[in-house]
């Protein structure tokens, strides 16, 4: 962790953040999660403690101290089982642990781009903080880090996993009108199934209807280019 922390030290550069962040908590597919010969995984490890009373902190901490990657995949998906096996106390100190590198990342003046941002958000999306997905947007609104497309579809999701059917007209309108954010025929059918699972079925067809039309403009751009 101090060699990770060292390199945060000597750059401020986004690339800088990117790299470290993701030796933090690297992004991987499934298939390529961390999984070493003797089949010796952050979860065998956590798994063994029966006892929801017991603290897995200390397994945490001596898996980063070995050196082991944390992949944050692995991460949410611990913390989906565990909360799926009613083992609630690991599951928050697997939240607390991300949530204690987030605040390193503060203190030391790197949280400010999304790339932290949207991991912290996604993870609470996944594990069902639907509030604290609304505080990681506010304290980007008011440190002015732009938010980007990935920000605003996992805080859409979250505002349909919620049922928060003015909070999907929020971000719809937020994607529509800002003109950095590429709105195209699969961000209206993403749209327009976050708008069915609220029941909104209605506004469903227009983001539909609007699809449509990108379609539409697709196939007459094609037919000119040929």
């Amino acid at each position: 962790m101090k060699l990770l922390f060292s390199i945060f030290r000597t750059s401020n550069s986004i690339s800088a953040q990117r790299n470290v962040f993701n030796r933090l908590y690297i992004s991987t597919p499934s298939s390529h999660l961390y999984r070493p010969n003797n089949g010796d995984t952050l979860y065998r490890r956590i798994s063994p403690l029966g006892d929801p009373n017991a603290s897995i902190t200390p397994v945490l901490d001596q898996w980063i101290e070995e050196g082991k990657p944390v992949v944050k995949e692995e991460l949410q998906n611990i913390i989906k089982v565990l909360r799926g096996y009613r083992r609630y106390k690991h599951a928050l100190e697997s939240v607390e642990k991300a949530e204690a590198i987030m605040q390193k990342m503060r203190d030391m003046g790197f949280a400010s781009t999304p790339l932290c941002y949207n991991f912290m958000m996604n993870m609470y999306y996944q594990t069902g903080n639907w509030e604290k997905v609304d505080e990681m947007m506010n304290e980007m609104e008011g440190k002015g880090i732009v938010f980007d497309q990935f920000t605003l579809m996992i805080w859409l999701s979250a505002y349909a996993a919620a049922g928060d059917s003015d909070g999907i007209d929020k971000i719809a309108t937020m994607m529509e009108s800002d003109k950095r954010i590429t709105v195209d025929w699969n961000t209206y059918s993403i749209i327009a199934e976050k708008y069915l699972n609220v029941g909104q079925v209605e506004k469903a067809l227009a983001m539909l209807t609007k699809l449509e039309g990108d379609l539409a403009t697709i196939k007459r751009n094609h037919m000119i280019y040929y």
